[in-house]
């Protein structure tokens, strides 16, 4: 078959940390505090729910959409209701992811998680392809996107690269992650040598994204060489060799000129071997055998003569390949979300061709349902129909053109078969018609030829539009009536204006082989238009009863009972019993929550019981999501379910949960009870489930909205024995959403006003201390000054009394000759001199350690002029800060007590079963 490469994919506000570097004592401030701030805030970072119903988790992207084997990267997730999104979940266990810390700065003490971001680490041996991720929060989980592991290194597109001139350069082995940006292309620049080739897959669609892309190659200077669209499904894929040694350009763009976080792809540039298909495309479980690989970059392929794909001859290569035993379990996890519903019967497993180049592209391997038989060309005419031997399983192409495909077998009377064609199931654009022919044969040996039936599309699945993707397939059971030779034309409706080797199919020719399938399927009780469905998540919230339908598809005639379970739940959620009856197609499980339970999530597995012939026959039920609203659905890896510590507003209960009888031809009165937490804005209307024909209902609710009544007419044409109503309801509801976050945020706004305060009396404190300091360094300079004046004058004396000794001294060596008297006289001047030379210096040296003293006060004075300076500035831009995040958690606090409410909101409402069993009339 294709591989499922090919199959078609399905139709933050961030707080912002204020650093303030040469300001001391700011770590300390408010830790706690912002603490409760950024917890409050990552809820007014997500987006609500637009269509006024409560609220679920859902995503829309993860970016990027995977990443290498063996390393840890960064990825942003983004979507609806992810209010405090604590964790992301992977299908595969060795997939993991722990939230991105940023590191601490103002009012924090420790490393803060930043909303939204996450990092996330692929341990070696994980398989590579296709996995799951899932946002975990107060909502809930989230239905899943799709996850990739690949084996080469990754990068992510830079913005800016736009134009030919700003192409980022990629070399070959590399992987890209990058999104459509409306009307702008990206561009890459890869240098390549003449002759070198080149595998360009661009995948969107087949992982989850809104993106319809166009890839192409082009010059150096932006001129286009080839471009490639809905190569697989919408996404492109371009085999190029280059004509010269030079720079190409790698071109992607959204082929609507959309953009935005939905419109996410990974580009794969690879020298590796690719491989478009197998052949023949199923084996037996357990089987090992040769079989082809159609495909390119085989090492050691031959170029094949007439097999053309996007314009290029396929080389072939022979390879044995082992088919496990265990092959017909449920489809791998790996490829899960590669199929839709309508491949819910679709079993095999993955194979990719290893090479000393890496590994190819993995391809998908069916399951057979008898042996394989490869057609036999020419058998375009019934003259040359392919004889077979039955039971076995025929594998054949639509292709070339106009390709018709004749298979002869022989039957004897009794004889049952179904004709069972595998094509687009598996995943592709084929529309198959059969047509058998009986070739009697008379007593005189005479052959005429008989038309017994045709078959054309599988007859419509259950699920309704959304999960009712109808096979375009055909099945036919062929019971023969006499013994014959019968003769089978298969052909693709589109064969005359489609032609691609990759359009193989499988027919099997088995007897009967009973069994089924099992698909859960959310369904969003608003689809008020079938046409347009809309995404939907379960949630489970404390005291609630939630259902969800689970459908099953029967083969070959089954039509027993298929007793469901559930594993894996938490303690304080129970699912009541349920069962597909005999012939029936869907059920509703009914699960009923604890009003004390904690919030729990998680993976559970609903399983399937039915007794074929003398065997107990257990099947696991697939998953199954709405890709976009208004896009087809695919099924899952896994089903997850959650609980929220929210308590349901509304709830119904039964006054008497108990089984009720009521005879043909007369009437009943089942009373329920209505559990109500808020209020209801509009009269309350339910309306029954599950009627059967012949039954009539009108639901009568009490004034008080405490309860009611459920009245039952019975017709004398009722059908007899169980059946299972159900009462459901879309009241409109007063509701608070989230309202511990908006608490969260009124006690953090409060506790900042009051720290606000506390800042602003510091800072007037600090405004007060530093008006003293500068009065200080003003009288000090006063003093220095002062002390300036006396110590100049002291100098100046003291010169003074040492002129006079000096002039005493000079007038007592003028004396000579003289009287005593006089000497005396001079020789007290000289004393009296000294002694004021003496009084002077004492003076000047206290003048002078004066002014040593008044200038280290004036220095002290303006160093703790400075001190306060900065302790005012810090002050002051405390109080700045404060002021803003006040301001900003003003902001949030309005906007989450508006999301808190009360707002006005829709719910969805559903009853326990209520079993009824309907009796004949009493006589």
């Amino acid at each position: 078959m294709n591989s499922p490469i090919g199959i078609p994919g399905q139709q933050p506000a961030r707080w912002r940390i204020y650093r303030q570097s040469g300001c001391p004592g700011f770590q300390g401030v408010l830790p706690h505090l912002y603490r409760l701030v950024l917890t409050a805030l990552l809820v007014v970072g997500m987006i609500p729910a637009a269509d006024g119903q409560l609220p679920q988790a859902r995503l829309n992207s993860i970016f990027p959409a995977g990443g290498r084997i063996g390393t840890e990267f960064e990825v942003t997730i983004s979507g609806v209701d992810l209010d405090d999104a604590r964790e992301i979940f992977f299908s595969d266990s060795r997939i993991t992811a722990r939230p991105k810390m940023a590191q601490p700065g103002v009012f924090q003490v420790e490393p803060q998680p930043l909303p939204n971001v996450f990092l996330v680490s692929i341990a070696s041996g994980t398989p590579l392809g296709i996995h799951e991720a899932r946002a975990v929060g107060h909502y809930g989980v989230s239905d899943p996107r799709a996850f990739v592991v690949g084996q080469w290194p990754e990068t992510n597109a830079r913005g800016g690269n736009d134009t030919p001139e700003k192409a980022m350069v990629v070399t070959l082995q590399t992987t890209v992650n990058g999104r459509a940006e409306g009307s702008k292309a990206g561009f890459y620049r890869l240098e390549l040598k003449v002759g070198q080739r080149v595998m360009l897959n661009l995948w969107a669609e087949r992982i989850d994204s809104k993106m319809d892309a166009t890839l192409s190659v082009c010059k150096a200077n932006g001129e286009t060489i080839v471009t490639s669209r809905d190569h697989f499904g919408r996404d492109p894929f371009l085999d190029f060799t280059a004509p010269a040694d030079g720079v190409f350009l790698i071109k992607v763009f959204d082929f609507v000129f959309e953009g935005g976080n939905e419109r996410f792809y990974r580009l794969s540039i690879s020298s590796g071997p690719f491989v478009e298909y197998v052949f023949p495309p199923a084996l037996s479980p357990g089987e090992s055998r040769k079989i082809t690989l159609f495909g390119r970059n085989l090492p050691g392929g031959q170029l094949t003569e007439n097999t053309i794909s996007a314009g290029k001859r396929l080389e072939q290569l022979e390879v044995e390949v082992s088919a496990s035993d265990e092959m017909t379990a449920i489809v791998p996890r790996q490829f899960a979300s590669a199929f839709r519903p309508v491949s819910l019967d679709e079993r095999g497993f993955i194979y990719r061709y290893q090479t000393d180049r890496g590994n190819s592209n993995p391809v998908w391997i069916s399951c057979a349902t008898a042996p394989v038989v490869q057609e036999l060309e020419p058998n375009d005419h019934a003259d040359r129909a392919h004889q077979v031997k039955v039971p076995c399983e025929v594998a054949g192409q639509f292709y070339p053109r106009g390709d018709d495909d004749w298979i002869q077998f022989q039957a004897r009377k009794g004889d049952v078969f179904w004709l069972d064609v595998f094509s687009h199931r598996l995943g592709l654009p084929t529309d198959p018609f059969l047509l058998i022919q009986r070739v009697n044969t008379d007593q005189a040996g005479i052959k005429t030829v008989e038309e017994i039936g045709e078959a054309d599309d599988t007859a419509g699945r259950p699920g309704g539009p959304i999960y009712n993707s109808p096979a375009n397939d055909p099945s036919y059971r062929l019971q023969a009536d006499r013994d014959a030779t019968y003769r089978v034309l298969i052909r693709d409706l589109y064969v005359n204006s489609v032609s691609s080797p990759r359009h193989l199919y499988r027919m099997s020719i088995r007897r009967p082989q009973p069994d089924y399938r099992l698909l859960v399927a959310p369904h969003s009780p608003w689809n008020s238009d079938p046409a347009r469905p809309r995404r939907w998540n379960a949630l489970l919230r404390r005291g609630a009863i939630a259902t969800l339908r689970v459908l099953a598809t029967r083969r070959d005639g089954f039509g027993g009972d298929i007793v469901l379970s559930v594993e894996g739940l938490p303690a304080q959620v129970t699912a009541r019993p349920a069962t597909l009856r005999a012939g029936t197609a869907e059920t509703l499980l009914v699960f009923e929550v604890a009003k004390d339970a904690t919030a729990w999530s998680g993976p559970v597995r609903i399983m399937g019981r039915a007794r074929i012939g003398e065997e107990e026959v257990v099947r696991r039920a697939h998953g199954g999501m709405m890709v976009w609203d208004e896009v087809n659905a695919r099924l899952t890896t896994d089903f997850a379910l959650a609980v929220t510590e929210e308590t349901a507003p509304v709830v119904i209960r039964m006054a008497d949960d108990k089984r009720w009888e009521v005879a043909r031809g007369s009437k009943i009165s089942i009373p329920f009870l209505l559990d109500r937490l808020g209020d209801l804005k509009e009269k309350l209307v339910l309306n029954p489930l599950g009627l059967p024909g012949g039954v009539t209902a009108v639901v009568v609710v009490a004034e008080d909205t405490n309860g009611g009544s459920l009245d039952l007419q019975v017709a004398g044409s009722a059908p007899l024995g169980d059946h299972r109503l159900f009462l459901e309801g879309k009241p409109k509801i007063s509701y608070r959403r989230n309202p511990d976050a908006a608490r969260r945020m009124e006690a953090a706004g409060k506790q900042l006003n009051e720290q606000l305060a506390k800042l602003v009396a510091d800072n007037g404190r600090a405004i007060e201390a530093l008006t003293q300091a500068e009065t200080a360094v003003r009288e000090s300079g006063v003093a220095v000054e002062s002390a300036d004046r006396r110590k100049q004058e002291a100098d100046q004396q003291l010169e003074a009394a040492q002129q006079a000794l000096a002039a005493a001294q000079k007038e007592f060596e003028s004396l000579g000759q003289t009287s005593d008297d006089e000497l005396t006289k001079a020789e007290n001047r000289i004393a009296q001199t000294v002694k004021d030379v003496a009084q002077a210096i004492r003076q000047r040296d206290g003048a002078r350690q004066a002014v040593a003293q008044t200038r280290g006060r004036l220095k002290v004075a303006r160093a703790q002029r400075t001190g306060a300076a900065t302790v005012a500035d810090d002050a002051a831009e405390k109080v700045k800060m404060a002021e803003e995040v006040s301001g900003k958690t003003a902001e949030r606090a309005k906007k989450l007590a508006a999301l808190a409410g009360p707002n006005d909101v829709s719910m969805y409402i559903v009853s326990v079963p209520i079993l009824v069993n309907i009796q004949e009339t009493k006589k």
